[in-house]
C-alpha cells in the first residue's frame, strides 16, 4: 500500500496539480481526491486501462478535489467499461453528479463513516475543520498491519489521529499544510505541524495542498516530501 501523488498543490496552485493521490493492490485502484487536474495526470499513463475497478475516496466537495471526477466516471463507464464506487459519508454528492449528467446507475456510491474497501481495505472517515457550509473529512486507510491518515483540506489534525501517529499505531500522515505560518481558520501550516510532530518523527509526516513552493522549509524541519512521491506516469 503505497501511496503515490498526481498533485500537491492547492486550487490556486494548479501548477503543483491539484492534490491527489493513489495507491493500488491486488487489481484494485484506489484515488484519494479528483480534482480539475486529475483526469488529464490519469490519462497520461496506464492505470486507468490496468486496473479491474477503481474506487474513488472524497474528502470534500470543493472543485480542485471533485472538479474532474464526473469526466472520470464517465469514462470508465463508457470507455473502460469498469466498475466505479465512489466513497463518501453524504448522499448529497449525488445531486451534484446528476447536475453534471452522471446518472446514479454509472457508479457506486458507499457511505457511512466506517465501511471496508476493496481488497479488505478498511477505510474510517473523520469529520475535519474546513469549510463550515460543506461536509469535510479526512481518512485512516488501513490494510493488514499497514496504515495512514490523508487529511484532504484541513485546518489540523483530529486528536485521535495524532495521538494514535505518536503511538506508532499510525504509519504515515499526510496532512493538508497550505500555508508557511497560519492563515485564518481553514487551512493547516507547516507551523502548526511543527508544534504537534516531535522532530524524531517528521520523516513519516508529508504536508501537502501547498499555496507556494515549501519545499525547503519543509526538508529544513525534516518532514517527508509529497514531492518525491510524485507520479511519472509510469506504473
Amino acid at each position: 500500500m503505497i501511496l503515490k501523488f498526481l498533485g500537491c498543490g492547492c486550487a490556486y496552485r494548479p501548477q503543483l496539480g491539484n492534490t491527489s493521490a493513489w495507491f493500488q493492490t491486488d487489481g484494485h485502484l484506489f484515488l484519494l481526491d479528483c480534482g480539475e487536474t486529475v483526469f488529464t495526470c490519469l490519462r497520461q499513463g496506464s492505470l486507468l486501462t490496468c486496473c479491474q475497478d477503481i474506487t474513488i475516496l472524497i474528502t470534500h466537495s470543493h472543485a480542485d478535489h471533485i472538479g474532474s471526477l464526473p469526466t472520470l466516471i464517465s469514462y470508465m463507464h463508457d470507455v473502460e467499461q469498469k466498475p466505479v464506487t465512489v466513497c463518501f459519508p453524504q448522499k448529497d454528492i449525488t445531486a451534484w453528479m446528476a447536475c453534471c449528467g452522471i446518472s446514479k446507475y454509472d457508479y457506486h456510491l458507499l457511505q457511512g463513516t466506517d465501511v471496508t474497501l476493496a481488497s479488505g481495505i478498511d477505510c474510517h472517515a473523520f469529520p475535519v475543520e474546513h469549510h463550515q457550509d460543506l461536509p469535510c473529512y479526512g481518512y485512516h486507510i488501513t490494510h493488514h498491519s499497514k496504515s495512514f491518515y490523508y487529511s484532504g483540506d484541513a485546518r489540523r489534525l483530529p486528536p485521535i489521529i495524532l495521538e494514535a501517529f505518536l503511538h506508532s499505531k499510525i504509519d504515515e500522515l499526510y496532512q493538508d499544510s497550505t500555508f508557511l505560518h497560519e492563515q485564518g481558520n481553514s487551512h493547516g501550516s507547516l507551523e502548526a505541524l511543527c508544534d504537534a510532530i516531535p522532530p524524531a518523527l517528521r520523516s513519516h509526516v508529508y504536508p501537502m495542498h501547498f499555496s507556494d513552493d515549501l519545499f525547503q522549509e519543509i526538508q529544513m524541519k525534516g518532514f517527508g516530501l509529497c514531492m518525491e512521491k510524485l507520479w511519472n506516469g509510469r506504473d
